[in-house]
């Protein structure tokens, strides 16, 4: 990434922060425990924040399921059975608002 990239993550991410309690739309958080990219502090601050249990959902993978931070992206994840399971996720959070807490 370049330098210009990376701040500009880190303002949008520090205005979510700022701004969660202001979130109308239920989320869908999916987190790995092996991100080295995310700050899982302010993923939970914005995810209570912004409703919690009570609207959003949550899918952790553990650091034994191996997934990286580009969760989706075939070239950087290999497992099939990941991107399958979280593409699903997504799909029945839109489509029905399924949320599942894992």
């Amino acid at each position: 990434m370049k330098l210009g990239n990376v701040y500009g993550v880190y303002r949008h991410s520090q205005a979510m922060v700022e701004n969660a309690d202001r979130i109308r739309v239920p989320l869908r958080v999916f987190t790995t425990a092996i991100d080295d990219a995310a700050d899982l502090g302010d993923i939970r601050k914005i995810y209570e924040r912004s409703g919690g249990d009570r609207r959003n959902g949550v899918h952790h993978f553990p650091a034994e399921a191996s997934v990286p931070h580009p969760m989706l992206h075939w070239r950087e994840n290999e497992q099939a059975e990941s991107i399958s399971l979280l593409t699903r996720l997504s799909q029945d959070f839109l489509a029905h608002g399924k949320r599942s807490h894992r």
